[in-house]
């Protein structure tokens, strides 16, 4: 059976290692074993297939790899109690399960392998079988639907930011294997988080998330934009552990973060030390958390007179816009009702940005982001800068007098 365009775009892929997320029924297991049958092809090499259990490695995969390995007629020998297949031109396939991750240490896998399911396999396993491939540099492919924002959704972020790695997200509609009033009737019966986690591959924070990043935020800075006489602005979280700091290019009506700085037990002094350091010629615009103006950390001046001392602009509000406004003012820009894209990140240099802003949550039972986290200080940073560029205008009062809620003219 031939490839789907999606698969076949996976499997001519020249990355060394693919990482794909997808909705169910996506054609993951045919996208398996022709990869497995590619690795196996070279001969004399060793190749995996790792599921979450290998009860599950065996239910789903075992009797069409073998079935498709025995038209081919390029089996030697099957062992149905290891789950392993050895080919005529001395390859062997192997069926493991995560669940014992430490009995796969001291294998070497030359051939590649494939990890099914990998949002319920145990991140220690693959950085188990990570050195089992280095020295033959052996290539490995990653499926899985997301179970919320856990190691898979980390492996994934990351490999947008590496240049060996590949990445693709795919819905079970895009995949072509399911009916689509199918995916319909499931829509009208299933909760939207568990919904499109399942059938959009979605990424979703169970615990709720505040913000949520789409791949269209994600865009690299060109570096080269910079020039002496730029322009750098940068959002402050005055926090003295860490001090956070994410720093933008704005244009027009759009926002890109290229750089961070998060310094842990410092105070706005080193933070404006840094600053400099990284934009020695460049006019600075700092939007320091509003509160800074009358707070003084480590001198008799105030945090706000700091930044002026090292000839930084600041622009802040006299007081603290209202949580809820910073909010809706971020993900206006992230995407708005319109499906439009006004913030974007560079992935390269602003991981933890990146990290903040798809896990910080709300506080159970309140509509306040948990600020125990730890994930709020590059996120405020951000948001004092975003709120006061690209405030959210307030719809005009009606000050037409009323008189116990009449209307009088």
């Amino acid at each position: 059976m031939p490839l789907s365009p999606f698969q076949k775009t996976v499997d001519e892929s020249p990355k060394r290692f693919k990482l794909v997320v997808g909705g169910r029924r996506i054609g993951k297991t045919r996208l398996a074993m022709r990869t497995i049958a590619k690795y196996a092809k070279e001969p004399g090499v060793l190749v995996f297939a790792v599921y979450p259990t290998y009860r599950q490695g065996k239910m789903v995969l075992w009797e069409p790899l073998r079935e498709k390995f025995r038209k081919l007629n390029w089996i030697k020998k099957v062992n149905e109690t290891e789950l392993s297949i050895t080919l005529v031109n001395g390859s062997k396939v192997m069926i493991k399960g995560s669940e014992q991750a430490d009995s796969l240490r001291g294998v070497k896998i030359n051939g590649g392998a494939v990890f099914d399911e990998m949002a319920d396999i145990g991140l220690e396993c693959w950085e188990i079988l990570r050195p089992a491939m280095a020295d033959s540099k052996a290539p490995a492919l990653f499926l899985g639907t997301p179970r919320g924002q856990n190691h898979f959704y980390d492996m994934y972020q990351q490999a947008k930011t590496m240049d060996d790695w590949g990445t693709w997200s795919i819905t079970s509609a895009e995949g072509g294997f399911i009916d689509p009033e199918e995916i319909e009737t499931a829509r009208a019966v299933m909760d939207k988080n568990t919904f499109e986690q399942e059938f959009y591959g979605t990424f979703v924070n169970s615990s709720g998330s505040v913000y949520r990043l789409y791949d269209s935020n994600l865009v690299e800075y060109i570096t080269n934009q910079i020039t002496k006489d730029s322009t750098i602005y940068c959002g402050i979280d005055m926090n003295i552990n860490p001090m956070s700091c994410c720093v933008a290019d704005i244009q027009g009506g759009t926002i890109h973060f290229h750089d961070e700085i998060e310094i842990m037990s410092s105070s706005t002094d080193e933070l404006a030390q840094e600053i400099r350091r990284r934009y020695p010629t460049q006019k600075i615009v700092c939007f320091p958390d509003p509160a800074g103006a009358a707070r003084k950390t480590n001198s008799n001046v105030t945090d706000h007179q700091i930044l002026r001392q090292h000839g930084f602009e600041v622009r802040a509000r006299h007081k603290h816009p209202a949580i809820r406004d910073r909010i809706n003012c971020v993900n206006s820009l992230i995407k708005n009702v319109k499906g439009e894209t006004r913030l974007f990140i560079d992935p390269k240099r602003c991981k933890r940005t990146i990290e903040c802003l798809n896990k910080l949550a709300y506080k159970q039972g309140t509509n306040l982001p948990d600020k125990d986290s730890g994930f709020d200080h590059m996120v405020d940073a951000l948001g004092y800068m975003c709120e006061f560029e690209f405030p959210i205008q307030s719809p005009k009062r009606n000050d037409i007098p009323r008189s116990w809620g009449i209307r009088t003219v």
